[in-house]
């Protein structure tokens, strides 16, 4: 006699526990922060291996430990990073540049005055200031040269050693002058600008004389 089990169901069970319907959740895209972390630990690792590899071989090649070519390799990295970048490098050559101008500029001023020099914005910019050197004192060199060399070719910019008195000038051959007959003040007030900059500048005193006796008319005339 064969015994066939007989399997029971509860009332609740309606055909079984029911299959799962709920989808299943999408992997969610990585971000960007993940991904370049990623990116980055991959690279770092590899770069590891490769330098690993590297000192190894050279370290046979130069007879050495790879403990003391690693050493030479961390200190050439560290000298590395510690050099300053291209923009650094640019403000400071900027800032040393203008710190040198104004030096410069200084000093044209004050030898200018013991050479009688009328304009010393004028001479720098008519002077071969390349030839002028800042030292690391911040003293200016060349600036006698340069002095005398525009003395040379721009003599207009100086005063004369040996002027001629108030109201006169001398003329080429050295014979003094009266101004006045040369170019009266009716003459000078009826000049325009430009005449009266070339007259300064190819005779400041005859200008300087005309512009006070100028002054003078004028403040006489008010009262």
């Amino acid at each position: 006699m064969r015994l066939i089990p007989t399997l029971y169901r509860d009332e609740s069970d309606k055909g079984g526990t029911p299959p799962d319907t709920k989808p299943a959740e999408q992997a969610k895209p990585a971000s960007a922060d993940a991904i370049a972390a990623a990116v980055v630990k991959a690279v770092s690792d590899r770069t590891a291996r490769a330098e690993t590899g590297v000192l190894k071989s050279m370290a046979e090649q130069y007879g050495m430990s790879e403990a003391d070519l690693k050493g030479v390799l961390d200190k050439a990295k560290a000298d590395k990073a510690a050099q300053l970048p291209e923009a650094a490098h640019k403000q400071i050559k900027g800032a040393t540049d203008r710190a040198n101008s104004r030096l410069i500029a200084a000093e044209v001023k004050a030898t200018g005055a013991d050479y009688g020099l009328v304009d010393a914005e004028v001479a720098l910019k008519l002077m071969d200031v390349s030839a002028l050197k800042v030292a690391d004192d911040g003293t200016v060199s060349g600036v006698k040269e340069a002095m005398e060399a525009l003395k040379t070719s721009r003599p207009y910019l100086f005063k004369s050693a040996d002027p001629a008195p108030t109201g006169q000038k001398k003329d080429v051959g050295g014979k003094v002058t009266t101004a006045t007959t040369e170019t009266t003040l009716e003459q000078f007030k009826r000049m325009g600008y430009p005449a009266r900059v070339e007259m300064k500048k190819s005779n400041p005193t005859l200008y300087n004389t005309l512009t006070e006796q100028e002054r003078s008319a004028s403040a006489t005339g008010k009262k």
